[in-house]
């Protein structure tokens, strides 16, 4: 069972309370509290490696609350009655000292300065053309629409010769106003997902960034494989953490009803790296400690990430919490069709026994032990399914991997052969780039819209809409004004786990919101046309084609790791 919501008070407040009553206990017991206090390593069980600083998680303990409570304003640490619990005949505080003394999260509502973006460089590299909806597409769909010019740091791979990425960074925005800087990677591996290792605050009004101690994401191969990344990121204005987590699962918002006050949205993401054998409250302690956030507010148990969940619109107090599309034959029906434009040829079988049991008017409920039985199967063969190729364009690829590093395709887009290969044949090298793009989107592809079919069927959302109604009454008795946006499939806790296509995974710039479609055509449009009339007004929707992204659980705001401070670039 999870708690609702943690209140931290403020430590501007707290200090001078704590270190008076503190001072009163001691002159009046006479005791030495700092002797009473004894010290306990959290045993951090994690499958993360290095996860975390060793030691960083502690447990205070001594045989009186009042000996507490001295400790912690000694140390001008947050004191949270919450957070107790009883160990051995002794009372014990989670104890964790920020990365950052004084660190403050941005909130959603300061001012945007510029975004962090990462760009696989092979698609950097070649022309524009069709978008697939990755991190480069969002990108460019945001840029040219933001209503100022912003700093953008890019991040591509440090063994690609600056000057072709200068030229692909012209021809895929050209004549831009935003100041598009270079951010070498060390690695070709990039992680698109910049909000996951970005959060910008301050500290004593100046501008810095905090940035997890390892990138994992799920998987702890990630976790060396990004490390290069992390390391390279600018010290002049990032500091690492102590702690591993994801970006995408906090969300830091003005509270509503008391000026002042930071109040920090978040889920589940850090637990399997530190916080396993930790309550809930102590979770959310160190989470709140760490950002500087006086209040924690879990919306938890939906979605791999609370930006799945809501988003803000700060300056009206408007939470947009995510609506389960449910019972809609047209969406359906588009997913259905995306999948046999996608594996025609030879149109599986049961694709077109899919599309036919979708034609009736009433398919959902008078078909619907049929469509049951047909996702049922389609899950169980779509890995026999194949994907049109150009044929001329893969007989040729192939002819230059067997000629030029046969049995290691990878090589040929390494440092070695990589500029020869721009040089000299820049369309097969856009060929390859767009066919691979295909081929991994199409692995993903059917188990995302077999999801979304079966979303609509009778039933299918109730358990996930009546969390989404708890988050949502928790949020209003914080004094936001809920509104309710679409929310098309995902199974965060199926066998193959993803998290749809939510509305609310969008970037507020002023008042534009970048909302992110995946393609599904008139019907998705249809569904992202219902949030603008809901807003106050002024406020525009703006659709980003992001299909790549959402197949992978992201959206507008995971690629683009929002700065908000000044000088941060």
């Amino acid at each position: 069972m999870h708690m609702a919501f943690l209140s931290i008070p403020p430590l501007r407040h707290l200090s001078f309370t704590v270190i008076l009553v503190a001072a009163m206990l001691a002159a009046a017991t006479g005791l030495n509290a700092q002797q009473q206090v004894r010290f306990y390593d959290v045993n951090v069980i994690s499958s993360f490696p290095s996860a975390i600083t060793p030691n960083s998680i502690q447990m205070a303990c001594a045989p009186r609350q009042d000996l507490l409570l001295g400790h912690f304003g000694h140390r001008r640490l947050q004191f949270v009655p919450a957070v107790l619990r009883r160990v051995d005949d002794l009372t014990c505080h989670i104890l964790y000292e920020p990365s950052v003394t004084g660190f403050r999260a941005h909130a959603e509502s300061d001012p945007v300065a510029g975004a962090f973006a990462d760009i696989p460089h092979l698609r950097l590299l070649t022309q524009p053309g069709e978008p697939v909806g990755d991190s480069l597409d969002i990108l460019k769909a945001v840029l040219a629409q933001a209503p100022e010019p912003l700093d953008i740091s890019l991040g591509v791979s440090v063994n690609v010769p600056r000057t072709y990425i200068d030229r692909a960074v012209a021809a895929h925005f050209p004549a831009t106003r935003h100041r598009i800087r270079i951010r070498p990677n060390p690695e070709y591996q990039v992680n698109a997902w910049s909000k996951d290792f970005i959060q910008s605050g301050t500290v004593r009004r100046n501008s810095r960034i905090l940035a997890p101690r390892r990138i994992y994401e799920g998987n702890r191969d990630n976790g060396d494989r990004y490390k290069p990344l992390l390391d390279a990121l600018p010290a002049k204005v990032t500091t690492r953490s102590r702690l591993s987590w994801e970006g995408g699962d906090l969300l830091f918002v003005n509270d509503p009803r008391h000026a002042g006050r930071l109040l920090m949205i978040y889920g589940d993401a850090a637990r399997p790296y530190w916080a396993e054998k930790l309550t809930e409250e102590e979770y959310a302690y160190i989470l709140a400690t760490e950002f500087g956030a006086n209040e924690a507010i879990y919306l938890g148990s939906v979605s791999p990430h609370v930006d799945y969940v809501v988003s803000f619109l700060p300056e009206h107090g408007i939470a947009l919490v995510g609506q389960p599309v449910t019972g809609n034959l047209e969406i359906a029906r588009a997913a259905a069709k995306l999948l046999s434009i996608t594996f025609p040829a030879p149109l599986p079988p049961v694709l077109k026994e899919l599309e036919a049991a979708l034609a009736a008017p009433n398919a959902l409920r008078a078909a619907e032990p049929a469509l049951r039985a047909l996702i049922a199967q389609a899950r169980r063969e779509n890995g026999e399914w194949s994907v049109p190729v150009d044929g001329a364009a893969y007989a040729q690829i192939e002819q230059h991997i067997a000629q030029h590093c046969p049995g290691d395709a990878v090589a040929c887009t390494g440092p070695g052969q990589l500029p020869a290969l721009i040089s000299s044949q820049p369309e097969m090298l856009a060929n390859w780039v767009r066919m691979a793009a295909v081929l991994k989107s199409a692995q993903s592809l059917p188990a995302a819209m077999l999801s979304v079919i079966e979303d609509q069927l009778p039933g299918e959302t109730e358990k996930k809409e009546h969390r989404l109604k708890e988050h949502a009454r928790t949020l209003e008795k914080m004094g936001f004004r809920v509104l309710r946006v679409p929310w098309v499939g995902g199974e965060p806790n199926g066998a193959e786990a993803w998290a749809g296509i939510s509305y609310t995974n969008m970037v507020l710039l002023e008042r534009r919101l970048f909302v992110p479609v995946f393609g599904l055509g008139p019907a998705e449009q249809r569904l992202v046309e219902s949030i603008e009339p809901m807003l106050p007004p002024g406020y525009r929707v703006i659709p980003v084609f992001a299909r790549s992204a959402l197949l992978q659980s992201g959206g507008v705001h995971c690629a683009l790791g929002v700065v908000r401070g000044p000088g941060l670039f």
